[in-house]
């Protein structure tokens, strides 16, 4: 089961700004399944932002964090992925990062 966080913002000018623009923002965390079909893949090659509008704005691995990864940092099972995107956007990242790796498409 995914964690999801609401956006929250400390500042009273920042929570305005923040709910004018960011008001269905969601933060939501999630393991990356060992059969994932992104284990060992580079986020530029999973396509995630592209696919699904969601993306990989943290990465928790062995107690280690990488805040605001790069596209070339690897994704590997058993990570904690942080996503960032709406409702709509997180659950097809969620689905598309739980999809096994046997049913992954063939890319030419």
């Amino acid at each position: 089961m995914a964690d999801k966080i609401q956006l929250e913002v400390v500042t009273p000018e920042r929570r305005v700004l923040a709910e004018a623009w960011l008001r269905d923002a969601l933060l939501e965390t999630m393991p990356l399944p060992p059969d994932s079909s992104a284990a060992g893949k580079l986020i530029r090659q999973i396509e995630l932002r592209t696919r699904t509008g969601a993306s990989i704005v943290g990465i928790e691995r062995n107690g280690s964090n990488v805040i605001n990864p790069g596209p070339d940092d690897e994704l590997l099972a058993g990570d904690r992925v942080l996503l960032l995107g709406t409702e709509t956007q997180l659950a097809a990242a969620r689905t598309a990062l739980q999809g096994a790796a046997s049913a992954a498409p063939a890319r030419a």
